[in-house]
């Protein structure tokens, strides 16, 4: 069953007036922070003026990952200790990215959807929260039914005629309603010439902007239709190149449906509420929810991707030194990439290039004997391997059977 409502839960206005999802009462290292829950972020991240103010170590790997937020290089933690509230804490190295320090945002960092991808998630627009619970409501069984895609990000498979799917986003982190593709905003200006187009203000973690936003009282998605929701278009950086985007729910839209995220089953189920009338029958006028979410209860936490976000880091900066003829400097970072990331979350081809990379600055540095077994490495776990066999070729010793 869905959670008792009890007691309702406060939701506090925004302080910049865009709404968010916050976990509870967090610390990193044991001093206090502010986190969001962002199923739309591919990665969880802290600000780097926050880094700076708990005084973590932060490595700067070159070209290791491109900010999406502003484009700037990004640098990594040491592995940190995070409690997210009482009852969930994980230990692991974090994104840490470039911050404007104008951008009037009251949040120190974001967990990502593939940090939370192993929970079952309460939506309850009602009372503002989201919360995790230990198996399938079954008030489920007649609601729409979405499969979730194997993404970064939470992304569900939205049925369409004649039968190719759409992408769907479910973005806590957008202060929007529902972002459409630039197709379907064309479509749904032309078919609703009466629909006001407002150039409204938002505020983005790059500063505020401004985007012209639209009002559907009925706005039909694939299979289901939500009503009085406010309709904007997509960014580019919403769409992030996904074929078959269709569109984007933000926390907008959320407060127009009821929706459980079972990730671990692999489906979404969301149930789109009545109409909100005023008393005359007409929709209601188009508003901006401000209030925030609470996450309730302790979830899972999935630290493999952070892991390994942090590995390639190193094994990029790895490769930087050894392109400089820092040999000692480059076996130190594949060193480190090996010891974040043993299995490689990746793929075994993954790793296997982890120690081809670090058997070339071996090479180089005089130790052939440590070469030769880190490409017979290599070629244990990926037999097919062509760097590894020419390196090994040049080393003069017989391939690995």
């Amino acid at each position: 069953m869905l959670p008792a409502a009890g007691a309702p839960v406060s939701a506090a206005p925004a302080e910049d007036n865009n709404p968010r999802i916050i976990f509870p009462p967090a610390t990193l290292n044991g001093q206090p922070v502010t986190l969001i829950w962002d199923s739309g972020s591919f990665l969880s991240w802290l600000r780097d003026d926050t880094a700076r103010r708990l005084g973590l170590n932060i490595v700067t790997p070159p070209d290791v990952v491109a900010d999406r937020l502003q484009g700037s290089p990004v640098g990594f933690t040491d592995p940190v200790r995070l409690a997210l509230g009482k009852d969930a804490s994980f230990t692991a190295p974090l994104l840490v990215l470039p911050w404007n320090s104008s951008t009037e945002v009251h949040f120190d960092g974001c967990i990502g959807w593939a940090e939370t991808k192993d929970n079952i998630l309460v939506f309850d627009p009602g009372r503002r929260t989201v919360t995790r619970v230990e198996r399938l409501p079954p008030e489920t069984t007649n609601w729409f039914k979405l499969k979730i895609y194997p993404y970064k990000i939470l992304a569900l498979e939205l049925p369409l005629p004649p039968g190719r799917p759409g992408v769907l986003l479910v973005d806590t982190g957008s202060v929007h309603g529902v972002s459409l593709s630039p197709f379907r905003w064309f479509l749904f200006k032309r078919d609703h010439p009466a629909a006001p187009i407002n150039n409204t203000a938002f505020f983005g973690v790059t500063g505020p902007f401004h985007r012209p936003q639209s009002w559907a009282d009925e706005l039909v998605i694939g299979p289901f239709t939500l009503t009085s929701v406010p309709v904007i278009e997509a960014s580019d950086y919403e769409i992030g190149g996904l074929d078959d985007y269709y569109g984007t729910l933000g926390l907008d839209a959320l407060t127009r449906l009821d929706l459980v995220v079972d990730g671990p089953g692999g489906y979404a189920y969301l149930q789109p509420r009545p109409a909100v009338k005023t008393p005359a029958g007409s929709p209601a006028p188009a508003a901006v929810e401000t209030q925030d979410w609470r996450v309730i209860g302790a979830l899972q936490i999935s630290t493999g991707a952070l892991y390994a976000q942090a590995s390639e880091g190193h094994a990029n900066l790895g490769t930087s030194r050894n392109n400089n003829h820092d040999f000692e400097g480059a076996i130190a970072e594949y060193n480190r990439a090996l010891e974040l990331d043993p299995k490689n979350s990746h793929a075994q081809a993954g790793l296997a290039m982890a120690y081809v990379n670090r058997a070339i600055s071996k090479s180089r540095n005089g130790d052939r004997a440590g070469a030769r077994a880190d490409v017979n490495r290599a070629l244990e776990l990926d037999p097919q391997n062509t760097h590894a066999r020419s390196l090994l070729d040049e080393l003069g010793a017989p391939a690995a059977k």
